[in-house]
């Protein structure tokens, strides 16, 4: 029969460093899986007026409450009114020169100069 030395606690000090390190990887892959290129981007809601620029082509304005102004094709979009939702030429933006609320998805998307732009990734008629 063996008998088996008692078990040391473990320092409070080692335990301490032990969680810091596990905090800082933890906070350093929840930065790095937020920031990556890869994966799915979730846009940034914003609410606004969006007027269709004219009827030759589908160049849509769009002011948001906030001040953020973005331009899209209303003929290349998703967008959704009510239950319904489909691509390109939303409803409620089929009327040049009236303005009205909606809902636009933003998100930022880099460039190849290092640089960045906002760009509407779908539109919701309110």
């Amino acid at each position: 029969m063996q008998i088996s030395e008692p078990s040391r606690p473990v320092p409070r000090r080692r335990r301490g460093r032990a969680s810091a390190t596990a905090l800082l990887l933890l906070a350093t892959g929840l930065y790095a899986g937020l920031h990556s290129p890869w994966g799915t981007k979730h846009a940034e809601v914003k609410q606004g007026v969006a007027m269709r620029a004219n009827d030759e082509n589908g160049l849509v304005l769009f002011d948001a409450d906030d001040g953020t102004q973005v331009d899209f094709d209303a003929d290349r979009i998703w967008w959704e009114a009510g239950e319904v939702g489909s691509d390109g030429d939303p409803p409620c933006l089929r009327v040049p020169l009236l303005r009205t609320r909606v809902e636009v998805g933003v998100i930022r998307v880099a460039g190849p100069d290092g640089g960045w732009r906002t760009q509407a990734a779908w539109v919701k008629c309110l």
